[in-house]
């Protein structure tokens, strides 16, 4: 490296990988004098943890709404199929009944579908993923170095870089599973609200 000059380490966050480009750069003061780039930092970590934390909170929701509407789309189809079995073909509000039941199980499916694909969602970044420091199961020493003997500055820059990125692209996943979720979630309350809507027709409107 030429005298006076410092090796600068852009970390640009993509899933599971850290890619790291070492540039020349001309000496600078040291971020690390500078208090506000150290709440900074310190302000986007927090962020960058607390989009996980909701990730994880996201992913339990999704997967007790899989549960539910898995549990209450068969209960919904066991009970379709013991009414259409009592129930005589001459029933003046048989064909209500069986739309009905069709529309109430195919609610349920479709949330169990939503709820699913919210689940499997992972196209998450990570700001500090194992596998970019591995080459297979070997580890990667030239890369470990990079981080390791790079100064302060250029490792705050980098951090900085990365965090940016990762909170921009996780808040953005974290939206997708949201609105997934929020339809599974119509589409879970409106197949419940069917059996009731069932009964009443039935005890309204005696066989």
């Amino acid at each position: 490296m030429s005298a006076g000059g410092q090796v600068y380490r852009e970390a640009l966050c993509q899933p599971h990988v850290i890619y790291i480009k070492a540039i020349y750069k001309n000496s600078r003061t040291s971020l690390t004098n500078n208090p506000a780039t150290n709440l900074f930092l310190e302000e986007l970590k927090y962020h960058y943890q607390k989009i996980l934390e909701i990730k994880n909170t996201l992913d339990v929701k999704a997967n007790n709404l899989l549960t539910v509407s898995g549990t209450v789309g068969t209960l919904l189809f066991a009970f379709g199929a013991f009414l259409l079995e009592k129930l005589s073909i001459h029933y003046s509000y048989l064909i209500h009944v069986t739309s009905l039941l069709i529309g109430g199980i195919s609610f349920i499916v479709i949330s169990i579908v939503l709820s699913s694909w919210a689940f499997h969602i992972r196209k998450y970044k990570y700001a500090m993923d194992h596998r970019g420091f591995f080459d297979g199961d070997k580890l990667n020493k030239s890369a470990v170095d990079e981080y390791k003997h790079s100064n302060q500055a250029d490792f705050y820059d980098a951090m900085i870089d990365t965090y940016l990125g990762c909170i921009k692209q996780n808040s953005e996943t974290n939206d997708n599973k949201v609105t997934k979720l929020r339809w599974s979630e119509y589409f879970f309350i409106a197949g419940i609200f069917t059996a009731p809507l069932i009964a009443a027709i039935i005890l309204i409107n005696r066989p």
